[in-house]
């Protein structure tokens, strides 16, 4: 089984190599949120030392070119989505479909990759603000926002 969570940490994440050491105080802090009787405690006891993994979401700006020359960007190379709304699987896939149309449209790659550009940078833009705010949001202290 594979789980997972996210949560604030006073911490920066180990590097690459260290991902897989775990971070047994970082987790208690995060299940220390939850009640006793909530599912997450029996998931965390049953996780291997070494399959807990620590590692940072970082918000990334958009990249104002996507492509250069013949090679062209598409999903998190281009707009990387934090996971608080689930569309980074998803914006990838749009960008595929686009990308082949535009590519189908266009005689020369140069126009298609314009095009595909103008078409998807607004909307991607808007989904990776919203994963941001929701970032925020999920991680607030605010206790108008915490669940009572």
């Amino acid at each position: 089984m594979i789980w997972a969570n996210t949560y604030s940490s006073e911490n920066a994440p180990p590097k690459r190599e260290d991902w897989n050491e775990g971070n047994r105080k970082e987790l208690s802090a995060m299940l220390s949120k939850f009640p006793e009787c909530h599912p997450i405690h029996e998931l965390a006891k049953k996780t291997k030392e070494g399959d807990l993994l620590h590692f940072g979401l970082y918000y990334r700006h958009h990249k104002k070119t996507w492509s250069n020359d013949r090679i062209v960007l598409l999903g998190d190379a281009c707009h990387a989505t934090l996971p608080y709304v689930g569309q980074g699987a998803n914006q990838a896939i749009e960008d595929a479909i686009y990308l082949a149309d535009c590519l189908d449209t266009h005689g020369d790659h140069v126009a298609a990759y314009e095009d595909y550009y103008k078409m998807r940078f607004p909307r991607t833009k808007r989904i990776v603000q919203i994963a941001g705010l929701m970032h925020k949001l999920y991680h607030s202290d605010n206790w108008l926002l915490i669940e009572h």
